[in-house]
């Protein structure tokens, strides 16, 4: 394992060759080092030191245990075992370990979360929406469901007309 000196204000990139010989690119921050403006990656962000911006990464961002963002994620996975104050948006899964706090929003189409994790915010699991939708069926399901008052009977209004 090597060793790095690390400017406060650096993020150490390392380039690997993994999966199919594919370059992906992995950035690690050090316990003890602090970042302050936004991360930006085309491949993985594992986070152990402390990040005051927003990261952006192609792949995946792992929050350390002992790692700290104050500032919004957006990547396609996330892994929080550490603190997360900011949103959180993932493409596909977010998975809050044990012992881990996300103090913000949380937006993933799946989501994982360990006993002893702390989530304060509002939590969205739906795939996000690429704008109204083209397909009739799902267009007519919508119609049924509609919040108009003359076409939505209460509780109260179907237990009135019921027979005694």
């Amino acid at each position: 394992m090597a060793r790095f000196s690390v400017n406060p204000s650096e993020l150490l990139s390392v380039n690997a060759m993994v999966g199919r010989g594919e370059p992906d690119g992995l950035s690690i921050l050090a316990q003890g080092a602090r970042v302050v403006g936004t991360v930006v990656s085309n491949g993985v962000v594992k986070i152990e030191g402390t990040v005051e911006g927003s990261i952006q990464a192609e792949k995946k961002v792992m929050v350390g245990r002992t790692g700290v963002v104050d500032g919004d994620i957006e990547t396609y996975e996330a892994t929080i075992g550490g603190e997360v104050r900011g949103s959180v948006t993932a493409r596909v899964k977010v998975a809050i370990l044990n012992g881990a706090s996300l103090l913000g929003n949380l937006a993933a189409p799946m989501l994982m979360v360990e006993d002893g994790a702390s989530i304060n915010g509002t939590i969205r699991t739906a795939r996000p929406s690429a704008g109204p939708s083209n397909d009739p069926d799902r267009a007519e399901s919508l119609r049924g469901r509609s919040s108009n008052p003359s076409t939505v009977k209460t509780a109260r209004q179907s237990r009135d007309r019921s027979p005694v």
